[in-house]
Formats: C-alpha cells, sequence, structure tokens
C-alpha cells in the first residue's frame, strides 16, 4: 500500500463500522521470502527472466540459502512486495477493509466473530506464500486503544529528543514524512536532500546521536523492539542532521555506531559517501579505523555497503584500505563482495583492466554488473579500447551497465 505509515494506520479509524481492528503481524518475513516464488513473482510482473535470474543468484549468493531478503535495504522491501500482495489482494476480493504496511495487516471488523473470521483467512492466504502470522503480535483491539497506540511511537520520538535538549523540529521532519503522499519508509539518508531537518546545529546533532547509541548499547535494560526502533530513527536522523550541515563529526563514531546497531550500516556508509562527494577529509581514517577495528565482526554486506564510499572518484585509498579491499576481492566466499571489490580496485587502477576483462564471463549474472562497472571507470578505459570493445560487443547487460558508468 503506498501510502506512509501513520497515514495507513490511520485509514481504518476513519471506518465507522469498525469497532474493532485485527492488528497482525507475518512472523519473520524478510527472513522466509521464497527465492523461486519470488522469481516467477518478478518474470509475472514484468516479463524479463534474466532480471528474474539475476535477482535469483544475487540473493543466493548474498544470504547462502534459498530463501530470505537482507534487513534495512531499501531494495528489499520493494521485492517483498511481490510476495505478500498475493495476500492483500486475496482479503480485498473477499471483501474484507484491509490497510496494510510491508508484513503489518490491519482490517476493519465490526464484531469479534467477524474479526475472527478475518484472521482465518489472513493465515489461509498466507499459507501458500510460506507464511505464518506472529502470534505474540496479533490480536484483535478496540478502536479506542488502537488510536491510542498510534500515537505512541511519534509521541516517544519527542520525548526523546526533548530529553536531550534538541529542537524538536526533527520531530516535525520526521512526521513531515507521514503525509500521505510521503514515501512509505523510514528516514534514510538519500531524504535528506528534500526533507532535511530545520535549525538544529552540530552539537545537537551529536547529542542526539550519542544518546540514542547509549541506549542501543545499554543491553542490560532489555529494551523493548519498540525502544529499539526508536533510537535507531533517533540515530538515523542525527546523521541526516549532521549530513544536512556537511558535518563530518559522526564520522569518527563508526565503531561505536556498528557496535551499537549493525543495522545502521547502510545509513553510516551513505553518510560518508556523501561526506566524501562532498570532499571530506575525515572520512578514509575514520573508515580505515572501522575496517581495521577489532573490535567488530562484519559480516559480507557490511562490508559491501561500507565499500560505498570508495566508490567515489577522486578519493585517494590510503594502503590499509586497498589492503582490505585486496582481501576481500581474493579471499571472500561471498561472491557478490568479491564484484564490489573487484569495482573498486577498478575504478583506482589497483588492478590492471585485463584482469577485470580477462575473467569477466566466470562472474554470475548477479554479480557481474559490479565488474564490469570496474571495467567502465577504470583509469585505462578509454585508453585500452580493445578490453572496452569486448565488452560492448558482449552481453546486452554488459554493455548497458559499461555505457552507464562510462558515461
Amino acid at each position: 500500500m503506498n501510502a506512509s505509515i501513520t497515514y495507513w494506520r490511520k485509514l481504518l479509524v476513519d471506518d465507522p463500522n469498525a469497532n474493532l481492528i485485527l492488528v497482525a503481524d507475518v512472523s519473520a518475513f524478510y527472513y522466509y521470502v521464497d527465492h523461486d516464488l519470488l522469481h516467477q513473482s518478478i518474470i509475472n510482473q514484468s516479463g524479463k527472466p534474466d532480471t528474474a535470474d539475476a535477482i535469483r543468484a544475487l540473493l543466493g549468493d548474498v544470504l547462502g540459502r534459498g530463501f530470505g531478503l537482507p534487513q534495512n535495504v531499501g531494495a528489499s522491501q520493494a521485492l517483498s512486495e511481490l510476495i505478500i500482495v498475493k495476500a492483500e489482494r486475496q482479503l480485498i476480493r473477499k471483501g474484507l477493509n484491509v490497510a496494510r504496511f510491508n508484513d503489518d495487516f490491519r482490517v476493519g471488523c465490526q464484531t469479534q466473530r467477524e474479526g475472527e473470521g478475518a484472521l482465518m483467512l489472513l493465515q489461509h492466504e498466507l499459507n501458500p506464500l510460506g507464511l505464518v502470522l506472529n502470534e505474540n503480535k496479533t490480536r484483535l483491539v478496540p478502536r479506542e486503544q488502537y488510536l491510542e497506540h498510534l500515537e505512541s511511537f511519534p509521541a516517544r520520538i519527542r520525548e526523546a529528543v526533548e530529553a536531550d535538549d534538541v529542537d524538536v523540529g526533527i520531530v516535525d521532519w520526521y512526521n513531515n514524512l507521514a503525509r500521505p503522499e510521503a514515501e512509505p519508509q523510514e528516514p534514510g539518508i538519500d531524504q535528506t536532500r528534500e526533507y532535511g531537518p530545520p535549525d538544529i546545529d552540530e552539537d545537537a546533532a551529536m547529542r542526539l546521536l550519542g544518546s540514542a547509541l547509549h541506549r542501543l548499547e545499554d543491553t542490560d535494560s532489555g529494551w523493548s523492539r519498540f525502544e529499539e526502533s526508536v533510537n535507531r530513527v533517533l540515530a538515523s536522523l542525527a546523521l541526516q542532521a549532521l549530513l544536512s550541515l556537511r558535518s563530518g563529526r559522526a564520522a569518527a563514531e563508526g565503531i561505536r555506531i556498528l557496535t551499537a546497531d549493525p543495522a545502521l550500516t547502510p545509513q553510516y556508509a551513505d553518510y560518508l559517501k556523501v561526506l566524501a562527494e562532498g570532499g571530506s577529509q575525515e572520512v578514509l581514517p575514520a573508515l580505515s579505523k572501522v575496517v581495521s577495528s577489532d573490535a567488530l565482526c562484519l559480516s559480507p554486506w557490511q562490508r559491501v555497503w561500507l565499500m560505498q564510499p570508495l566508490l567515489v572518484r577522486g578519493v585517494s585509498l590510503p594502503s590499509g584500505i586497498v589492503a582490505w579491499v585486496s582481501e576481500n576481492y581474493k579471499n571472500s566466499s561471498t561472491e557478490i563482495l568479491r564484484a564490489r571489490s573487484a569495482h573498486v580496485l577498478g575504478l583506482h587502477g589497483v588492478l590492471a583492466i585485463t584482469d577485470l576483462t580477462g575473467g569477466i564471463d566466470v562472474w554470475s549474472e548477479a554479480a557481474r554488473p559490479d565488474v564490469v562497472a570496474g571495467i567502465a571507470r577504470h583509469p585505462r578505459a578509454g585508453v585500452d579500447r580493445r578490453e572496452s570493445d569486448s565488452i560492448r560487443a558482449g552481453d546486452v547487460l554488459d554493455k548497458w551497465v559499461f555505457e552507464l558508468y562510462g558515461a
């Protein structure tokens, strides 16, 4: 459903017949998305089996299994929609008043009996998708109680911001994403450019980031998932505020950020990338500390994300970074990580262009675009015409990627 979270949650409240709201959540939805089912759904929607093949191969290589989607990656939400929308459509066709955001369902019901019937029907539609409802998060809620719950998350955000003596304008910015026309996603770094938080200085943003990380680090407090989500949003907001100010003060906090919550890796990596694009001198020293830290055990997907700042043309890689990327290129068992490493090493001329073109056919369809990008952006791409021409004369996708990055 293409609406913001707050708007989506309030839709059913506007229905005078919704005396009860069925609140239902799919158990570990992203973890159990079946790749074969997703493959067929992509073909049905796009008519492009080659794209479906590449996406299935990519997911299988990254995750090492035939099911699941990476968490906290924007593309995962788009792919997951192809699966979960099947259940929503069936409920709507059967006359239910349904609202949905990703794997969270809301069904407006008049009576207890109607609500129980809706619950059984929803589970029935999820079964063919290999999904089940989370019993601990699925319940019938009276209308008034549901309304009260709607306000709890933004209220907790505001409370935390005020406690840190930060301008509540940043909360208004967060709530701005709740407009009906806004995209249904949690705040991300790229949104800073459109919805920059107002009237907040560097000290306030760093204070907000520090408090959020402190609470995420405090594992003895037994924070609920609700509190984890609150603090993850606060940390993201702080990074965005700093980015809107073009401040690199949080760059040096990488180890702490990733230790407190590995799910913040995409936000931190994008933060560094935008700083690098602006010529910041703080990015590479900070990243060097992160990738060499004994306190972190970076997963392959985290390593892929952390190479984002290294894909900025004109950045001069220090020897430690070159060694780290080269190690991933030579020894990683994850092909996608090796391909991203090849992209970085090609861009910066560390690998010879012939090293990249010579083995292009051994890469899978999912990994090859990164390698082709490394060839297109190689310092000698315009000199070694024979190598470039071999790509242009090859696979259609390779040619498209080469022209895209070589422009």
